[in-house]
């Protein structure tokens, strides 16, 4: 008995290896775009958000107070719903968000500032001695936007150095 062993046409195997190549390429940018997509936007709201800054002309330290006045300057409207701030001795980090570990509204819209006074240890911030003792060197914020879709998405931190008032 003769058996056919024939073996797959090369026209056949050229079709199934462009076919298995354009699945592959499908897969890739399914997963890539939306993961690129995301971070773009991230990025892009983040950069929107440089506007929210400390001011450095009005933000300074008492002995038992720190002084701290927050701006929004540009004109880009963003959902800010927090703001993670850090505030440092030489010994020492001490962070909070504002609104929650702080009484205060954050600024709404462009073009708006509030300032806050916060207290060192019975205060809000938490430190063991006043700043006569300890004094402050370093104050950071880090805004907290609310995209569209997704979760909150912390942005950079700025920070500046600070002094006595």
């Amino acid at each position: 008995m003769k058996q056919n062993k024939r073996g797959i046409a090369p026209i056949i195997a050229t079709v199934l290896l462009i076919v298995i190549v354009l699945a592959s390429i499908a897969l890739i940018i399914g997963f890539v775009v939306p993961f690129m997509q995301e971070r773009m936007g991230t990025a892009e709201l983040c950069y929107k958000a440089q506007g929210i800054q400390i001011d450095s002309q009005a933000t300074c330290y008492e002995d038992e107070n720190l002084i701290l006045k927050i701006v929004w300057s540009g004109n880009e409207q963003l959902d800010l719903t927090k703001i993670r701030l850090s505030v440092s001795t030489a010994t020492e980090t001490k962070s909070i968000e504002i609104p929650g570990d702080v009484d205060g509204e954050l600024p709404q819209h462009p073009g708006e500032a509030r300032t806050y006074t916060l207290g060192y240890g019975g205060g809000s911030l938490g430190f063991e001695d006043n700043f006569k003792t300890t004094p402050l060197t370093a104050v950071s914020i880090a805004p907290v936007i609310k995209p569209e879709k997704g979760n909150e998405i912390t942005c950079d931190i700025k920070e500046i150095a600070i002094e006595h008032c």
